[in-house]
């Protein structure tokens, strides 16, 4: 189990996949055969994200359910499968669930001192209200991006707190902020997951410089970094990074002038977020198949 932990830190998919199901399978063998027993709902908790970041998230939906239904012995566990449902929800475009959900479970968690996983879902749901807005109480991304970060360095839990950085320049990006002070923090981001040989960190941040190289039209740059950052989605299974690093692939050779180079790409990428039941990123994905190939028509009229 704690080398699967360490595994999905790390970013190397299939491996924490196969620990965790070495754990369970040693769990019922050895120690717990109930499903419901503490152990096992650990693992199973552990092994929830890395499910739904190879886009297995219809897979892991039952044991999460059946977690969240518990009537347990301590409050965590069933609010962890709580706030893993609604990052679900999350990918599946259904942001008028998932938005209370995470709020909920963040409140509560915040409450029972819990800041890892306080976190997490916060950096979850300051990028489902980069998307939507804030609600009526005025709480935008950049709040509870914000609140993440605080939670992440209270506890001392520096692997989530530059993934909540990542969510931050993200922001950034959207909002054509101080592009320079972007690629500073990518920076920093990128030299702690050299460091610390955390691919999955390093895959997003590639991804992120990508676009910010795009928008300042170093086309050549953003290509290699894209490039880069599909590398390692390929490497570690990472199906949605996968399909996000061929939507700025293809915006890339859109960019270039070679729409005819971007239009396989999109369709890859709608292939990869089908599978993973990514909705919202399909949905993405089809505008901007859409319009790549409006722009082709027109370049080729």
């Amino acid at each position: 189990n704690e080398c699967g932990v360490l595994s999905h830190v790390e970013g190397v998919l299939p491996d924490a996949h196969a620990l965790f199901e070495m754990a369970i399978n040693a769990a019922e063998k050895y120690l717990e055969p109930s499903e419901s027993a503490p152990l096992h709902v650990r693992i199973r908790l552990n092994q929830a994200m890395v499910m739904i970041e190879r886009g297995h998230s219809e897979t892991i939906r039952p044991y999460l359910e059946k977690i969240a239904s518990m009537t347990y012995e301590h409050p965590v566990p069933p609010l962890i499968a709580k706030g893993y449902l609604a990052v679900i929800d999350h990918l599946a475009g259904n942001f008028e669930a998932a938005g209370p959900a995470y709020e909920a479970v963040v409140r509560e968690l915040v409450n029972l001192r819990r800041s890892r996983t306080a976190a997490i879902f916060a950096r979850h749901l300051g990028d489902l209200k980069r998307a939507t807005g804030p609600g009526p109480d005025g709480k935008d991304g950049r709040y509870w991006l914000d609140q993440a970060a605080h939670f992440a360095q209270k506890g001392s839990h520096m692997d989530v707190y530059h993934h909540v950085v990542l969510s931050q320049v993200r922001s950034m990006i959207s909002a054509r902020e101080d592009q320079a002070k972007a690629h500073r923090r990518l920076d920093a981001v990128e030299r702690y997951g050299l460091q610390l040989g955390l691919e999955r960190i390093l895959c997003e941040v590639s991804d992120l410089r990508s676009r910010l190289l795009l928008n300042q039209g170093e086309t050549r740059l953003a290509l290699a970094q894209a490039l880069r950052s599909l590398e390692l989605a390929n490497r570690n299974d990472l199906k949605i990074r996968k399909s996000m690093a061929l939507a700025i692939l293809a915006d890339i050779y859109v960019a270039r002038n070679q729409p005819e180079q971007a239009i396989p790409l999109i369709e890859q990428g709608i292939s990869m977020a089908e599978s993973a039941h990514a909705s919202s990123a399909l949905a993405r994905l089809k505008n901007q198949q859409r319009n790549i190939t409006s722009y082709r028509d027109r370049v080729a009229t």
